[in-house]
């Protein structure tokens, strides 16, 4: 969909490259083969590229119902940026031939709560599951599972320190903070509601690798995001949500 030759000039000029990819969305294209350009012309800090907060949220919203291969890429394209998709994920082995759950969501939703998922992740670890949970800082709610889990009397550890505790108790709680750094800087703080990367993004940037996942998605359409994690390597994704008035998802 929207693929197009891309002469060279374009690929030297950010503006002129970003132009043409938005000129392709206004054409009802998805700029799949480009937007790997795109993304990496708004986080290179040395081209002199202006405007980069406004270019992003144009880039995330600019696509209302994108298909899974774009969402794909896109997500992609923001791992490409600090060099995540490069690095080994940690492996994680279970007892007793337990399956290793990943607990993750994509925030923002639309009723503000306290965090739901790490408690919930902490009452299937006490009855026999073992579960791996991504943690982050509350960007839109009224607490994130870090925040959760430091008021409980939890310690975020790095990486390396959690796999032990998760082969001693079987729950690990791995922070994704500071695991994409680049993008974080120009993202973090700034978009509130959903975009084109919660379909997938806090599913793929986990440290340790496992073949399942329970996700929480604040939009409607849970089969594309079922399909893009699975693209991005889990074996088994369940995706979920719950809403009353079909706007204010959680």
């Amino acid at each position: 969909m929207g693929e197009q030759p891309v002469p060279d000039l374009l690929r030297t000029n950010p503006s002129d490259l970003i132009s043409e990819y938005f000129l392709r969305v206004n054409a009802r294209h998805e700029p799949v083969d480009i937007i790997e350009e795109v993304v990496a012309a708004i986080f290179d800090q040395g081209n002199g590229l202006e405007h980069r907060e406004f270019h992003l949220a144009s880039l995330l919203y600019s696509i209302p119902e994108p298909s899974v291969e774009y969402i794909v890429a896109l997500v992609k394209a923001v791992l490409k940026v600090d060099g995540f998709l490069d690095r080994e994920k940690i492996p994680l082995t279970p007892k007793n031939g337990h399956q290793v759950v990943s607990v993750a969501g994509s925030g923002k939703k639309g009723v503000k709560t306290i965090n739901i998922s790490t408690p919930a992740a902490i009452v299937a670890v006490s009855m026999g599951a073992h579960v791996v949970k991504h943690a982050s800082r509350a960007t839109s709610s009224v607490s994130g599972s870090s925040d959760f889990f430091n008021e409980v009397g939890g310690l975020i550890l790095d990486p390396d320190a959690t796999v032990k505790v998760f082969d001693q108790t079987g729950f690990g709680l791995f922070s994704i903070e500071g695991v994409v750094p680049k993008f974080d800087a120009l993202y973090g703080g700034r978009v509130l509601v959903p975009s084109a990367l919660s379909y997938a993004l806090p599913a793929a940037i986990s440290p340790v690798r496992t073949d399942a996942i329970l996700y929480g998605f604040s939009m409607p359409r849970l089969k594309e995001s079922v399909l893009a994690i699975h693209e991005l390597g889990f074996k088994e994704a369940i995706v979920a949500n719950s809403t009353e008035d079909g706007v204010k998802y959680i």
